[in-house]
């Protein structure tokens, strides 16, 4: 039970962290540096693809429980049915993964450990940019 406790919480920080990036990123845009940020983002987005939405049903698991989720409203107004949610932790081959379905015929899937490395690499790039930043920087 702890396990899937800490596998949301994740899910969530992991959603904050990129909500950061992407504000370095903006921060950066039009310096030397916005590249290698961009790079590191769009890898990032490659290996953890669909992160926002799984944070959005986590964080509003009663609307989607009711079938009201946003997600959920798209694919009743392409005339797909929609159904309860489901969430769900599970460990294949030694890895954790988080499993989110909105209600309809789609589910996500976090692996943990792809997620971290990622994210780590994703720090490593914006850690290099804002380091060079601040040695750029006359005034600092």
């Amino acid at each position: 039970m702890a396990q899937e406790a800490d596998v949301l919480l994740f899910a969530s920080a992991l959603r904050d962290f990129l909500r950061a990036a992407d504000l370095i990123s903006w921060s950066v845009t039009g310096t030397p540096a916005a590249s290698l940020v961009d790079k590191a983002l769009n890898a990032f987005h490659g290996s953890v693809p669909n992160l926002t939405n799984i944070r959005n049903v986590l964080e509003h698991f009663d609307t989607y429980e009711k079938g009201r989720g946003i997600l959920q409203n798209d694919a009743a107004k392409r005339g797909e049915d929609v159904w309860s949610t489901c969430i769900w932790v599970d460990a294949q081959d030694g890895r954790i993964l988080l499993f989110v379905a909105p209600g309809d015929a789609k589910h996500w899937r976090l692996d943990v450990q792809e997620a971290t490395a990622a994210a780590g690499t994703l720090y490593q790039a914006i850690s290099a940019t804002l380091t060079k930043c601040s040695t750029d920087d006359p005034a600092g």
